[in-house]
C-alpha cells in the first residue's frame, strides 16, 4: 500500500477514492468500503484523508485510532493507497471547486468517489453533497453516496464514539465501530 503524508506533491493511477476524516473507522466508514467493493469498479482503491496540526487536532479531541491501526486496516481491506493531506492554511482556505479540481482528478486522478450523505468539503465547509454530485457529473466522475448509518436511533460517527468511551459504554462503542484498537494493543509485533 502507497502512503502519501505531509505533501501535496503526488500523482496517482486512475482510482476510486473515498473522502472523509477516517479518525474511527466506524460502521459509516466501513459502509463507503463495502460500497466501494461492491460496485468492484477496474480502478486502484484509495482514501484521501488530512493530518490535522495538534492545535487543530485537539478540537475534535483524540483520534480513536493511530495512523498505524488505520493503515493496518486499509490494508487489510485491500485499499492501495492514502493520501494524508496536511491540513495546512492553504488546505483550510480552498474552495471546493479547487479542491475537487486540483486534489481529487488532478492528483488523485479520481474516476470514482465514495462519500456519506453529510460529507462536506471545500472553504468553511460550503461544498455539499449535492455540489460534488453536480462536479461529478459535469466531469464524467461516478459518485457513490452512502446513507447515515444509525444505531439505537443515533447517527454513527467518530464524535458519538467518543462520547460513548467517555462515557465508559465500551461494549456499545464497540457494537458501532471495528474497535481494533484494544486488540492491536495486544499485538506490537504487527508494528516494528
Amino acid at each position: 500500500m502507497n502512503i502519501i503524508k505531509h505533501t501535496f506533491e503526488f500523482q496517482m493511477e486512475p482510482s476510486a477514492v473515498m473522502l472523509g476524516k477516517f479518525d474511527g473507522i466506524h460502521l459509516g466508514h466501513q459502509g463507503l468500503l463495502k460500497r466501494m467493493q461492491e460496485e468492484n469498479l477496474p480502478l486502484k482503491r484509495g482514501m484521501i484523508t488530512f493530518d490535522f496540526p495538534a492545535s487543530e487536532a485537539g478540537r475534535n479531541s483524540a483520534l480513536l485510532f493511530t495512523e498505524k491501526e488505520r493503515e493496518f486496516l486499509a490494508e487489510r481491506w485491500n485499499i492501495d493507497w492514502i493520501v494524508r493531506l496536511p491540513f495546512t492554511d492553504e488546505l483550510r482556505r480552498m474552495s471546493p471547486e479547487t479542491f475537487f479540481y486540483g486534489i481529487l482528478l488532478k492528483k488523485c486522478c479520481g474516476k470514482a468517489v465514495y462519500v456519506g450523505s453529510d460529507y462536506r468539503f471545500g472553504y468553511q465547509r460550503v461544498g455539499d453533497v449535492t455540489m460534488l454530485a453536480k462536479l461529478c457529473k459535469e466531469n464524467n466522475v461516478h459518485l457513490s453516496v452512502v446513507d447515515e448509518i444509525c444505531y439505537k436511533n443515533d447517527k454513527i460517527s467518530s464524535s458519538r464514539l467518543r462520547e460513548l468511551l467517555r462515557s465508559g459504554k465500551v461494549d456499545e462503542a464497540g457494537e458501532q465501530s471495528s474497535l481494533y484498537s484494544t486488540v492491536l494493543q495486544e499485538i506490537p509485533a504487527l508494528f516494528p
